[in-house]
């Protein structure tokens, strides 16, 4: 099942529950309507009057209550001193909370990597993503303190002169260097650095640039190529809505521009 199609049965599984719970339906009718199974809704309508979100049809929580508290405090204290946890330490902090008690004799539960996405999600101030590997000038005005009062200044100067949506344009690069640490990191909405980390030494990469403009146009796609002049053989790759410039820092600059 796709995602888009796993999403849709999951919000009609959790809408069924939310019917069966109410006393609209009995669990019976249900499950003889066919559209879910026995132990879907069943699950389902469990998690719902345990106070737990349906997830996945009614999967249980890895950590709940006062612990699962627990938990969101250190990932809060974490994230304020600039760390961000991998999923596999998040999950090792789950553990180590869960298998926190005085009975030394208690058999040692594992979470599995199912149930650490499961924490996160439940969580909105709580995500995953991947670093960008940025050197230490571009690192220095990515971070949110740089960039919330530029966009402030901008809504403002968009407000008192009204710029014509043809003449606002966005402009995106991307290298096509493959970065040095594709981890994925859980990120706490509180820590202001996250999603950055400094790279060593700049390495030699093209790059791809987008542009599409406020009212909807898209210009062409350019390449940058690091070098003075673009080779031979990448002039016979030119499309109508693609192009290839020769520049040997490989970035946008204001001669691109």
């Amino acid at each position: 099942m796709s995602s888009r199609k796993y999403r849709k049965y999951n919000s009609r599984l959790e809408r069924m529950a939310h019917i069966v719970v109410d006393g609209v339906v009995r669990i019976t009718d249900a499950i003889n309507s066919k559209e879910f199974s026995r132990t879907g809704i069943k699950n389902a309508v469990r998690a719902l009057r345990k106070g737990r979100l349906v997830g996945k049809i009614g999967r249980p929580a890895a950590v709940v209550g006062e612990k699962e508290q627990r938990v969101m405090d250190i990932i809060h204290i974490e994230a304020k001193s600039g760390t961000c946890l991998t999923l596999k330490k998040t999950r090792e902090l789950i553990e180590n909370v869960i298998n926190d008690n005085d009975d030394e004799d208690a058999p040692f539960t594992e979470v599995s990597m199912s149930a650490t996405y499961g924490f996160v999600k439940r969580h909105p101030e709580l995500k995953t993503g991947t670093p960008k590997n940025l050197d230490i000038n571009r690192l220095a005005v990515s971070c949110r303190s740089v960039l919330k009062p530029w966009y402030k200044t901008l809504d403002e100067l968009h407000e008192k002169f009204h710029y014509n949506p043809a003449l606002i344009t966005n402009i995106e690069e991307s290298s096509t260097r493959v970065p040095t640490d594709s981890k994925r990191l859980v990120v706490h909405t509180a820590d202001t650095k996250a999603g950055f980390s400094k790279e060593p030494q700049r390495m030699i990469n093209s790059t791809f640039v987008a542009a599409v403009a406020a009212d909807g146009y898209a210009f062409p796609s350019v390449i940058l190529w690091p070098s003075a002049k673009l080779p031979e053989e990448l002039k016979s790759l030119l499309l109508p809505t693609l192009e290839i410039w020769a520049n040997e820092s490989s970035w946008m600059d204001n001669v691109c521009l």
